[in-house]
């Protein structure tokens, strides 16, 4: 589901709403997988578009939508409107697109992959939700992201894959109120696994110092020397130690923090429960890096440190 505003064709001005993916080069409007609908001023046309790979499965203009208890032409582009999407994946099902029409769910295209496409009818069935507006020639435009989520029928609890990162090494932190950058994990930078979901459940830390410290799990920290990353093998996961020498010259967003007490020796643990943050890549298929990050308040803190994560495509 995904609602908007400011969605009416305007000249040379291109707007998409949906769950898809693009290439990976600038200006990311080709090499399309899932669907979204869009206001195109170009061809002035408001169309809903599914796509496997780069290659257009279905393209239904407005003038095509059919129902029996709506006329699409009477909505209002100009208005807030709610996009309704549901489909049955197993690569092959059917995908059913509708508008929400004074709280009715109107249905306006399905699309059936079963016994009609010779293959999938969108590579992945795990993709951003996307919003996007661009100009194409003179022209000026707004459209306006209100709220957007997904949802599902089942579990997909027992599809997850776990794998655990662990810096067993003993690693001193020379100097105290400075945040080092301990254990930072990855989906694979060489490789692309478009698709892939996956998440830190638990992080591990013990320390051998008798030192109070701060723990705070970053997103994009910006690092004191470029990291050194490796594969996890058999799987999308890349790993980096910082050992004990890679510092934080700038904060990424902090996703979940721990004030650690002191002791000769204390263990704690950080559990992500039900996260909402997830591993993934930046538009232009750059990984998002995650680090576990430790500040002590005394010189020479000893610490370990280790990751559980999980997984799925």
């Amino acid at each position: 589901e995904a609602s908007f505003s400011n969605f009416a064709i305007q000249t040379n001005v291109i707007k998409r709403v949906g769950y898809y993916i693009s290439g990976t080069s600038s200006s990311y409007n080709t090499g399309f997988d899932g669907f979204f609908l869009e206001s195109n001023g170009v061809s002035n046309s408001i169309s809903f578009q599914l796509w496997r790979g780069g290659e257009n499965i279905l393209t239904a203009t407005s003038s095509t939508w059919l129902t029996d208890d709506y006329d699409a032409s009477l909505i209002d582009w100009t208005k807030t409107q709610l996009l309704l999407v549901d489909f049955q994946w197993l690569g092959v099902g059917r995908l059913r697109f509708y508008m929400v029409i004074d709280g009715i769910p109107r249905l306006f295209v399905t699309n059936v992959g079963m016994n009609n496409l010779n293959q999938v009818y969108m590579l992945f069935p795990n993709q951003p939700i996307r919003y996007e507006i661009r100009q194409s020639g003179v022209g000026s435009g707004s459209f306006d992201m209100i709220c957007a989520g997904v949802s599902m029928e089942g579990s997909i609890n027992s599809l997850f894959r776990t794998l655990s990162i662990n810096d067993f090494t003993e690693r001193t932190l020379a100097t105290g109120g400075v945040t080092y950058a301990m254990v930072g994990v990855r989906l694979n930078g060489a490789t692309l696994y478009e698709g892939v979901s996956g998440a830190i459940s638990q992080i591990d830390i013990l320390q051998t110092s008798n030192d109070n410290y701060l723990v705070t799990l970053q997103k994009a920290p910006v690092l004191s020397t470029t990291a050194s990353w490796t594969t996890l093998a058999n799987t999308p996961i890349q790993y980096s130690f910082g050992s004990g020498s890679i510092t934080v010259t700038t904060p990424g967003f902090v996703m979940v923090s721990l004030m650690g007490k002191s002791g000769a020796f204390t263990q704690e643990k950080i559990e992500m429960g039900d996260s909402v943050f997830s591993l993934g890549y930046l538009i232009d298929k750059t990984p998002e890096e995650w680090w576990v990050c430790i500040q002590a308040a005394s010189n020479t803190a000893k610490m370990r440190t280790g990751i559980n994560l999980k997984y799925y495509k």
